[in-house]
């Protein structure tokens, strides 16, 4: 199976299959393509589950809809009712499921191109219980192989995948044409001449930024980032990629206030996600 999820360019590593855990240290850097290592990996480990990083480098959206019994004992899809009772009403689509140990669903969807935050769903800012999203960041992943998981047999691995529903429940994918009428200059079509430029003035503020100014500096530069996202000045995968670069340098701050694991990371996710709210182009 992991050859398989991989031949669909998806990134994948193993997994613990009882404890769900990453038999690979720092796996969302290591998760692979590569059939060889796969290879090595399956031998190592036979008996492994295996997961995929989610995201917009694998280009893949899921949500974990989670299945449980309600006060008078009925197995019901708790996630659906959940989302009904919030006054939306959702079918799933002909998109790759599948069935997992407990009886839930993984729906995979493709990575619509803006930021998708990996966490519970919110509607109106509020957590649904019963239904998770596997989208961006550095813990977004999502067990696919393993024992008890299942795909659906109409709706198999191999099915193209639909682009992920919009409104409440993910972010509408962003315009083809750029907003302030540029064209992606650079080779791998990342950037306009006024994102580079942009871009340009975030990493020198990040880079020249006194001691005590280092937070409010980062935060503001993954904001601009965000919004340069939205305005379609840079693209969506390069700006996660400076996302990544921002992190380690927050980790570097004055010691009065030691960061916890992962706090540096969803403290600039946030910055960036409120950032893709207010779109900034060479026009605005």
């Amino acid at each position: 199976m992991p050859h398989v999820l991989a031949s669909l360019g998806l990134r994948v590593f193993p997994v613990d299959p009882l404890t769900k855990r990453s038999l690979i240290t720092q796996f969302y850097d290591r998760a692979t393509r590569n059939h060889a290592k796969i290879a090595r990996w399956l031998q190592r480990w036979p008996k492994a589950g295996w997961a995929i990083v989610t995201g917009q480098d694998g280009g893949v959206v899921i949500l974990d809809i989670d299945r449980k019994e309600d006060k008078s004992g009925k197995i019901v899809i708790w996630g659906i009712e959940n989302l009904h009772r919030a006054g939306i009403v959702f079918l799933p689509p002909a998109t790759p499921t599948q069935i997992t140990p407990s009886g839930g669903y993984h729906l995979l969807f493709r990575h619509p191109g803006v930021f998708v935050p990996t966490g519970h769903l919110k509607i109106n800012g509020k957590k649904l219980d019963g239904i998770e999203v596997k989208g961006d960041g550095r813990q977004g992943h999502c067990i696919l192989a393993g024992p008890g998981y299942e795909w659906l047999p109409c709706y198999p691995p191999t099915l193209p995948l639909l682009p992920p529903p919009t409104g409440a429940l993910m972010p509408p994918a962003p315009p083809h044409q750029a907003a302030g009428g540029g064209r992606l200059v650079s080779g791998d079509g990342d950037y306009t001449a006024y994102g580079e430029g942009a871009v340009d003035r975030i990493v020198d503020d990040i880079r020249t930024a006194g001691r005590g100014n280092q937070e409010e500096t980062l935060n503001k530069g993954a904001y601009a980032i965000g919004q340069l996202v939205a305005g379609d000045e840079i693209a969506a995968s390069y700006g996660l990629k400076l996302l990544d670069w921002l992190a380690p340098r927050v980790e570097s701050l004055d010691a009065r206030r030691p960061w916890g694991p992962g706090e540096v990371q969803k403290k600039l996710e946030r910055a960036y996600l409120a950032g893709q709210r207010r779109p900034r182009s060479a026009r605005s």
